[in-house]
This record gives C-alpha cells, sequence and structure tokens, in this order.
C-alpha cells in the first residue's frame, strides 16, 4: 500500500478527534479537507485504528477493506466504490497524496457506522465509535478527568531536535475553550520528551495521540 513519511498535525489543518483524543502524530500523511470541502484520512489509519483488515492491489489501484461483516472495495481516482459487492456512489474520490492511500471519511463514517460530528470552532473532525483505539500500535496520554474533554484543543504543534537525541521533543500548544478551572481563551504549551518520529524503545512509531490537556495554578 502506498505510504508517506511521518507528517505532524498541521496548526491550520483539521483537527481529527477518535472518541476522546486527538491525532497528533502520524507515520502516514495526515487527513486534510480537499477543494470541495470532503475530508480524506489515509486509509491505513482507518484499518490501524479500528483493527480492519485492509489490502492493497497495486496494479488495480484498489483497496479492499474487511471490518466485521462489511467488505468495502475503493478505487483510486474513481467516484464508485463496492460495499458488500453493490456499487456505491463516492462524493469525494480517493486519491493518492505523499504517496498515501487517502479515502473518504464521510463515507466510511456512514458505511461502518461511525458517529461523525463537524465542530467549526476549532476546526474539528469527531469520530465516536467503541471499536476505535483498541489496538496495541498506539501511544496514548491518559487523562480521567472526563470534564474537561473535547474544551481543550491542541492548536499549534512542532517537534524540535537537539545536538543530543535526548533532548528532543514535541512541543504543543493548546488552547482552552471551557470557561473552568483556568481562564478561557488562554493558550498554554506543553513538552514532551520524545528522541524520534521515527521509532521508540518498543518499535516504529506509527501514531501519537492525545486527549485534551489541563493544568492547574494557585491563587
Amino acid at each position: 500500500m502506498p505510504s508517506a513519511q511521518a507528517a505532524l498535525m498541521e496548526n491550520d489543518g483539521i483537527k481529527l478527534k477518535l472518541n476522546h483524543s486527538y491525532l497528533l502524530y502520524s507515520s502516514q500523511q495526515m487527513p486534510y479537507a480537499d477543494a470541495n470541502g470532503g475530508t480524506l484520512v489515509p486509509l491505513r489509519l482507518v484499518g490501524d485504528l479500528m483493527g480492519a483488515s485492509v489490502n492493497w492491489d497495486r496494479k488495480e489501484q484498489k483497496a479492499i477493506v474487511a471490518v466485521e461483516d462489511e467488505t468495502i472495495v475503493l478505487f483510486i481516482g474513481k467516484d464508485t466504490a463496492l460495499v458488500n459487492n453493490q456499487q456505491v456512489k463516492l462524493d469525494t474520490k480517493p486519491v493518492v497524496q505523499n504517496e498515501t492511500a487517502m479515502v473518504p471519511l464521510r463515507f466510511l463514517s456512514e458505511v461502518l457506522k461511525i458517529n461523525i460530528r463537524y465542530i467549526k470552532d476549532g476546526n474539528i473532525v469527531e469520530l465516536q465509535d467503541e471499536r476505535l483505539l483498541k489496538v496495541n500500535v498506539i501511544d496514548r496520554m491518559e487523562n480521567e478527568d472526563q470534564g474537561f474533554d473535547g474544551i481543550i484543543v491542541p492548536i499549534r504543534l512542532t517537534y524540535k531536535e537537539f545536538k543530543h537525541s535526548d533532548e528532543n521533543k514535541l512541543i504543543v500548544t493548546v488552547l482552552n475553550r471551557s470557561n473552568e478551572d483556568i481562564l478561557p481563551g488562554e493558550t498554554f504549551t506543553y513538552e514532551i520528551p520524545l528522541q524520534s518520529l521515527d521509532e521508540t524503545a518498543s518499535g516504529k512509531l506509527h501514531y501519537i495521540l492525545c486527549n485534551y490537556f489541563k493544568t492547574t495554578h494557585n491563587e
């Protein structure tokens, strides 16, 4: 299957939220909106995060996705797909972007019955489904305070490298959209030690996801 070099969340781009977590980094192309406003996501991402089987036919430029009882066949550059051998019209064509097969998110969410909504304030595309993030390739940061879910959002992301790799770090700037605990509309910066965007101690780094952030202050 086509794949690309690592990519970080674009500061002005779409923020993809999966249940309670935001996608900050992918070893593939990150999700983006095309000229018609359709959101496209890496096909491999869908397979990895839902435990789906994804097979790529290079000769015919098509991908076959199997999730539970659904079998989906998508063709690069074509506005039709097959769902359980039934032809379905697409409003956004699958494409190859930066050597990554990108597929229309709304179509996949409808076929796989994933709840999806767009939050204009923050340019967030949110997916909710209990099948998401149940595979062991995910690096996640947990926070049990559910009251802050969805209201403190990452808005800027940079990876800073130093002469000594053990000093490298991922820098995340977040915006508080709540009226709770900390001043509304204020931004905060968090530094996450990360020696490499390619490998970790346990092997290849595929994704980095984070949920909301919380900070405390003294009166």
